[in-house]
């Protein structure tokens, strides 16, 4: 079995947290690979770190450590700098989930000059760091997927007593301006502008007629939308870029562009659907789910390891 080494600097729950934990997965069901992980001496051990086990292993060095493979992502690249200047054959496996990457005054734009196997988690992050005309190493697409099983059920519409949910954590301004503007409509809204535990804000979009997602402005996937569908909550997501990989708009959600007017206006359209129009949106919403199963993400990149050894 040869080994791929993971780094994570878990400081709270993240998304990117839980998608380096899906890969992390997929390698211990390799036959060929098996994880290893290190985490920074400031890392958080409570519930909410995927990798938390009651007396397991907490490896904070990499003294020690020959790793066949290093997988990296974000700024991963700092904490393994050291290693690869060691060993500089090592293959390096790079997950690319935002945008920042193809931003020259990121720090994240530097490491594109780096050598590995890249893998982006949309079409729209691979087009945009392969324009910055510096990537070296191939470059491979896998749409994120989900488990389901990570999620609760969705309720029947009769059994929701939120009409309107404003998700609005990285955006809490524009939240509070949507809430205020709603306020004389009538509908029951519930604000999010602080972050949960994964659990409560998951309870609480399954108990949304209508979620409004406020992602960063510019976001590699964001993944939280495809969890609403998966809810069963009618997703309103402006475009993020990143959201274009599954937020088809007037097919399986309203995808307004990302202002204030555009926003509202969608909501208003929702609060307007009747329940034929509602249903279809529903039903594309599930398929798109199905057609971004975890497993099929796990297929893909196991298929795509034996890479590595012409690669490298």
């Amino acid at each position: 079995m040869r080994t791929i080494l993971f780094y994570r600097d878990f400081a709270r729950f993240t998304g990117g947290h839980l998608k380096v934990w899906h890969y992390f997965k997929h390698v211990q069901n390799s036959d060929r690979y098996t994880p290893e992980i290190v985490f920074s001496a400031d890392s958080i051990w409570d519930e909410s770190n995927l990798w938390h086990v009651p007396g397991g292993i907490r490896r904070t060095s990499f003294e020690g450590l020959k790793p066949d493979v290093v997988f990296v992502g974000g700024l991963d690249w700092q904490a393994v700098e050291p290693l690869l200047e060691a060993e500089p054959d090592i293959p390096v496996i790079n997950l690319v989930q935002s945008l920042f990457h193809a931003k020259p005054d990121h720090l994240r734009f530097q490491y594109l000059k780096r050598r590995a196997l890249r893998i982006c988690v949309s079409e729209q992050v691979r087009d945009a760091i392969v324009a910055t005309g510096i990537v070296n190493g191939p470059v491979y697409v896998i749409p994120n997927g989900m488990d389901r099983n990570e999620l609760p059920s969705a309720l029947q519409e009769a059994d929701k007593d939120i009409d309107l949910l404003i998700a609005a954590v990285k955006h809490p301004g524009m939240g509070m301006r949507l809430s205020r503007a709603l306020q004389q409509s009538g509908l029951r809204i519930q604000l999010l502008s602080e972050r949960l535990p994964r659990a409560d804000f998951y309870a609480a979009i399954r108990r949304a007629h209508t979620t409004v997602f406020l992602p960063q402005r510019e976001e590699g996937f964001y993944f939280p939308a495809l969890e609403g569908m998966a809810l069963g909550t009618l997703v309103i997501c402006p475009d993020c870029r990143g959201n274009r990989a599954y937020c088809v708009p007037e097919v399986n959600c309203l995808r307004p562009e990302y202002n204030y007017e555009a926003i509202l206006s969608a909501v208003h359209s929702a609060i307007r659907l009747d329940r034929v129009r509602l249903a279809a949106l529903h039903a594309a919403a599930a398929a798109t789910v199905i057609n971004h199963d975890l497993m099929e993400e796990r297929s893909a990149f196991l298929r795509l390891l034996p890479e590595l050894e012409s690669e490298y």
